[in-house]
């Protein structure tokens, strides 16, 4: 990891994203930017110039504000920053990463969608090809897990490159904090069927659970990955993930996004999405 982009909250909150930064950076001597964003509507102010100017004043107040806490902090972490007038984030974040390299965005978790209002975070991991680390003011954990959602049930060439990505990325981030590594996977039944046990279901759900297990035996031991920190359960995926991540108090879950946009991508949420609105730990969002 050597570039970090952090988009800073707003000046008057607790620097989440940018702690988060530091303390990969510490393990990494990754360089940080820092974007802090602003911007207020103007639409009641007639003249050109005045706008220029109110938004110059506003820029520069927050510029000021954005200096005076770096220069409370003491680091030998390369440090560069900027103040952006931009109301839409995702945006902008999507044309920088196209500009430069950056092997990791940190952001402060804002995660509730509705039909109407899709936030910030969803739509860069929507949009992203750059992983995107959603830093949760509600984890509380602190014993060092690390928590990787795999989809190991689909014998997809592209399934397992991708589960084979994810598991490099939650590796890389374990060692890198100096924690445990978990896997968890789900075996997908729908309830109905399972409570009919329809064609014998559960009995095959049981012979694809050991199949499994066994098949992921040889990958996990290239992580060095024990028997007793993988999940493998029947349920609906996102369910599994937040109480196996519920289970292990879990600091962050690592989990790839579909990318999906548009009316589906609004109105009919995927497991990540559904995972990134529960869960309670820090989010690592990898593009598939």
């Amino acid at each position: 990891m050597k570039n970090i982009l952090v988009i800073a909250d707003p000046m008057d909150k607790e620097q989440l994203a940018f702690n988060k930064a530091i303390s990969f950076a510490r393990f990494t001597v990754a360089k940080i930017h820092i974007v802090l964003f602003c911007y207020e509507s103007l639409q009641f102010v007639d003249d050109e110039e005045e706008k220029i100017k109110i938004k110059e004043m506003i820029i520069e107040r927050e510029q000021q504000a954005l200096e005076h806490y770096l220069g409370h902090h003491q680091s030998n972490i390369e440090i560069t920053y900027e103040t952006v007038w931009e109301k839409y984030i995702d945006h902008w974040t999507e044309k920088q990463c196209q500009l430069i390299h950056y092997d990791l965005i940190i952001k402060s978790g804002n995660r509730s969608e509705t039909s109407l209002h899709t936030p910030t975070d969803w739509q860069l991991f929507r949009k992203l090809k750059v992983p995107v680390y959603s830093v949760s003011a509600d984890n509380k954990h602190l014993d060092e897990v690390i928590l990787v959602a795999l989809d190991l049930s689909s014998e997809k060439k592209s399934k397992k490159n991708s589960n084979k990505k994810l598991l490099e990325a939650a590796f890389q981030l374990s060692v890198q904090t100096n924690s445990n590594l978990y896997v968890c996977s789900c075996i997908n039944i729908p309830s109905l069927l399972k409570e009919l046990d329809l064609i014998g279901l559960t009995k095959r759900a049981e012979l694809a659970q050991q199949r499994i297990e066994k098949n992921a035996l040889t990958l996990f031991e290239q992580y060095d990955i024990k028997s007793d920190n993988v999940f493998i359960e029947q349920g609906t995926p996102w369910k599994v993930i937040t109480d196996c991540a519920k289970k292990i108090k879990a600091d962050c879950v690592v989990m790839g996004s579909t990318g999906r946009q548009g009316i589906a991508g609004r109105l009919i949420g995927n497991t990540a999405e559904r995972v990134i609105h529960w869960a309670e730990s820090d989010l690592l969002v990898v593009p598939k």
